[in-house]
């Protein structure tokens, strides 16, 4: 049986990290997946549980080096936004060893202590020690388990670079008047600043969860044996009824029992107008009531919630990783042994071969400030070699995309844009064509009457009121909105006697001394009524792919009915369809509609939302078949809709996109699901993805191209080894802050305003 578990993973430094668990991980029988995110700390695994324990799995991350917390979900959390607080404090102290050590540097620089003293070396010996010892023995400690458990990371680096220049104290006069030791403690220092700032930064990415979390109510005000009681919210019971006043938290799901007001969803669908919520509507936890207090019957509790679903939903899908991230991962998997490799290199050419450098030297100008053309072949060799060790650290490389992606997906999270895995933001941005289910995905899936006629002298309100009447006795689907129409218009129901309901036919009913059938054209032909003084009326609603509801009536005694009115019905588009279909046409993106209906009621749709392509008549079983064969020429492919006959559709879709409003089992089919069910949103999601996948290529374009630029200076030996460290701390810090302006980013500011306009107040 297949298993999903996300573990805590503590230790892990650089993407080399990451790279060495997933590689552990996979090489065991039963491990169906792996995702280790470096930015998260959480390795994502799915297995099967025959093969493989949970036990093991954790066992095998441990023997890789690593350690697994076992913590809640809120401890982790809180974690995320204070354990960049132990860094701090190794900062602090360290800074607090490598002042003094900088102003020997300084004073010996500008001649205030002469160079033949031996004493400053001493000191900073001492000083750097210090700083080896104390703040940063982790980096030392880290390194050192990697390499025993056979493999290397960005400690190692560190620990290499400045544990070579930390040596150079120890050979005294020999080494003439270039001591390293300072450059050991400034090595450390600043990749302590470094990773001080860059995991500070980190857990600003991961903030997104966390304000989830903030968002839910504490208590809620409950009615118990006819008094109102406080309760926590871990209390509630279901169906228990809660009082909600004007402003307050509403504190899990529900359905409104009494009363009505406009609640603010935004923290749910990213629309700032408040939505108008009356009895028999559902609510969610966490959302704002308005003006007025209404009465919600609780319906879910802890984890079945909205809020839950989405903090779990948000957990998962940052992750996950994108395809672009696997090149990296093969490179930053080698990485580390290379780049040692070309230290020794690196080293061996500066010793053996030092007046072939020097020639370059001489030809940059340059290069007389670094002094190196006076240095000895040992010092020369040492100073190359340390500044390639520190500068080639692999972890911008290793945080360029899973930042991107943790940043992006709390966006959407907060715009009603929920993603369940980071694959669909990349391929959603070469998408080809959009397949849209039609009922409740482009049109608002609840039947509305369009069209009254009256014949043979009947009133239109009492045409209404005497079809509103006996619809409610119905249970077909059209039934609703005659009845719909009938409380809309202000009118009250009559009392119907003799109620009879004619399977696929018709209903039909007494009211008075008369005698009413309501149905379909077949129907009433059948009960000898004559249409064709109408028919013409009937045959053109129905080439508008209007859905046709006739009534007709007769005294008791009569043998025939009479027409008394026709009911054209139909499901209406959502008005910001338009929108969404004009921006697709923009963007070049072909559009087809898939419909189960008749193909005069999905042409309708079809030619008013000027669509690509159609087809209708398409049973729920066929769906995936026609996805399949479209997918041969249009690919990447986007599936959307809502109901559980196009849950196999999404499947096979390459991208599925699920209306909030829509079933359980679409949402779950889905690669993202669209809160709010607005197709609009939809706009906002390619806008989204864009933005995320343009900040990952500008994170790689940037880790690799300062890699690329960097190591020829280094492995020259003209680069110092304190710049190198520099220069490595602020490419990762450059990455992440990178990363975080997707947090305050405004997907399209200009749809919100156009969705507001779009849909009326009540939608």
């Amino acid at each position: 049986m297949k298993n999903k578990v996300s573990i805590n993973v503590g230790g892990m430094t650089c993407s080399a990290c990451s790279s060495a668990i997933d590689r552990a991980l996979r090489k065991k029988k039963g491990i169906e997946s792996v995702a280790v995110n470096l930015a998260t700390n959480k390795a994502n695994v799915e297995y099967d549980d025959e093969s493989i324990s949970l036990a093991e799995i954790e066992k095998t991350i441990e023997q890789t080096g690593y350690e697994v917390i076992k913590k809640n979900q809120e401890k982790t959390l809180e974690d995320k936004e204070t354990f960049y607080l132990e860094d701090q404090q190794n900062m602090m102290i360290a800074w607090m060893f490598s002042i003094p050590m900088m102003v020997l540097m300084f004073l010996q620089m500008g001649g205030v202590i002469p160079h033949d003293k031996h004493y400053p070396g001493i000191i900073n010996m001492i000083l750097a020690f210090g700083i080896m010892a104390w703040p940063a023995q982790k980096v030392f400690i880290s390194a050192f388990k990697s390499l025993i458990h056979g493999h290397s990371n960005m400690d190692v680096l560190i620990a290499l670079g400045s544990g070579a220049a930390f040596s150079t104290g120890f050979f005294g006069n020999k080494m003439g008047s270039h001591s390293f030791t300072g450059i050991a403690g400034m090595i450390l220092v600043i990749h302590l600043t470094g990773r001080f700032i860059e995991r500070r930064a980190k857990g600003k990415t991961s903030s997104a969860i966390r304000k989830l979390m903030e968002m839910g109510a504490k208590y809620a005000n409950v009615e118990k044996e006819g008094s109102l009681i406080q309760l926590p919210v871990e209390d509630l019971q279901i169906n228990d009824m809660m009082l909600i006043k004007p402003g307050e938290k509403i504190p899990t799901d529900g359905t409104v029992s009494e009363g009505s007001t406009y609640i603010d969803e935004s923290m749910a669908t990213g629309e700032s107008v408040p939505v108008h919520k009356k009895a028999g509507d559902p609510v969610i936890g966490a959302t704002i009531n308005g003006n007025g207090s209404i009465r919600v019957r609780v319906s879910k509790l802890g984890k079945d919630t909205f809020l839950a679903q989405m903090i779990q939903l948000v957990d998962e899908a940052q992750t996950t990783k994108v395809p672009i991230q696997a090149f990296a991962d093969k490179i930053t998997g080698i990485f580390v042994p290379v780049i040692i490799v070309m230290a020794v290199l690196t080293c061996l050419i500066h010793y053996f071969f030092p007046q072939v450098m020097h020639y370059v030297y001489a030809v940059l100008p340059f290069a007389k400030y670094l002094h190196i053309g006076q240095m000895t072949p040992l010092i020369q060799a040492l100073f190359a070699s340390i500044s390639v060790l520190v500068i080639a650290c692999p972890c911008a490389l290793g945080l360029a995309t899973p930042t991107a992606i943790m940043a992006g997906i709390g966006l959407g999270a907060e715009n009603g844009i929920l993603y369940r895995n980071g694959e669909a933001i990349q391929m959603i941005n070469q998408a080809k064509m959009i397949v849209f289910d039609k009922t409740g995905t482009l049109t608002k899936g609840k039947p509305v009457i369009k069209d009254v006629i009256t014949c043979n002298g009947f009133d239109e309100k009492q045409l209404i009121r005497i079809a509103g009447s006996m619809e409610k006795h119905s249970e077909h689907p059209l039934a609703k909105a005659v009845v719909q129409k009938m409380e809309s218009t202000g009118l009250q129901s009559v009392e119907i006697r003799d109620f009879v309901n004619e399977s696929g036919k018709g209903i039909s009913a007494s009211i008075d001394k008369e005698v009413f059938i309501i149905g379909n054209e077949k129907y009433l032909q059948e009960e000898k009524c004559n249409l064709s003084a109408y028919q013409a009326q009937i045959d053109q609603l129905t080439e508008q792919g209007k859905s046709i509801i006739l009534i007709a009536g007769k005294k008791k005694d009569d043998a025939t009915y009479a027409l008394a009115g026709i009911f054209s019905v139909v499901d209406e588009i959502k008005p910001s369809v338009y929108r969404t279909m004009e921006y697709l046409k923009e963007k070049q993106i072909k559009t087809l509609l898939l419909s189960g209906d008749n193909e005069k009621t999905v042409y309708q749709v079809f030619h008013e939302l000027d669509m690509d392509m159609m087809k209708a008549n398409v049973l729920p079983a066929d769906k995936s078949h026609t996805i399949r064969e479209l997918q041969k020429e249009y690919r990447p492919l986007i599936m959307a809709g809502d109901g559980i006959n196009d849950a196999p559709a999404l499947k096979q879709a390459d991208i599925s996109m699920a209306m909030g409003n829509g079933t359980d089992i679409a949402i779950e089919s889905a690669d993202i699901v669209l809160v709010k069910g607005d197709p609009l949103t939809i706009i906002k999601t390619l806008a989204l993805s864009k933005e995320i996948f343009k900040v990952i290529k500008q994170n790689l374009f940037w880790a690799f191209f300062y890699n690329l630029v960097a190591i020829p200076f280094a492995f020259s030996g003209l680069l110092n080894p304190i710049i190198a460290e520099m220069a490595m701390a602020i490419s990762s810090i450059t990455v992440v802050t990178n990363a975080n302006r997707l947090r305050k980013m405004k997907i399209m500011p200009q749809l919100n305003v156009e969705l507001n306009e779009a849909i009326p107040e009540g939608e």
